[in-house]
């Protein structure tokens, strides 16, 4: 199967998280890509999408992103609402979000994220939140610094 991670990840944290999963995944067999999103600010105060990935080739999406101002990054939430060619698609998703971050703002971008993809006719599989302490503190990250909501 062919996997597209499409990531918004403007500290990295996204990817840190997503490299096990690509990892599982290509274990598996299946073909991975990663594709970072990349947004300018417009004058006008509107965001464009420097780089907007093409999902032709995916049959699975994963989505990941951060939780920025209390909810799903604009500049995941712009790609998302821009997106064509979802026919047939199935996806899932992940927020991230320091452990010190209210459970509210979590759980806002994750029902965000799932609407946004719903919003396309793509099935959604599903969505997590991660929370996280720094992990760039320690080279490694031990699981129990892992948090993950349903």
């Amino acid at each position: 199967m062919k996997i597209g991670f499409i990531l918004h990840a403007p500290k990295f944290r996204e990817t840190y998280f997503a490299d096990k999963l690509i990892s599982d995944f290509r274990k598996q067999g299946h073909t991975v890509s990663v594709e970072l999103l990349e947004a300018v600010e417009n004058e006008d105060g509107t965001l464009e999408i420097v780089n907007f990935p093409s999902i032709v080739d995916y049959e699975t999406l994963i989505f990941g992103a951060p939780i920025i101002d209390k909810k799903l990054s604009n500049v995941m939430q712009t790609y998302l609402k821009q997106l064509e060619h979802t026919e047939g698609k199935k996806a899932a998703g992940f927020v991230t979000q320091s452990v010190f971050s209210s459970s509210k703002s979590g759980k806002e971008a994750k029902d965000t994220l799932i609407e946004l993809i719903a919003k396309k006719n793509i099935r959604v599989e599903r969505v997590e939140i991660i929370k996280y302490v720094n992990p760039f503190l320690k080279k490694e990250v031990k699981t129990s610094h892992l948090e993950v909501e349903k």
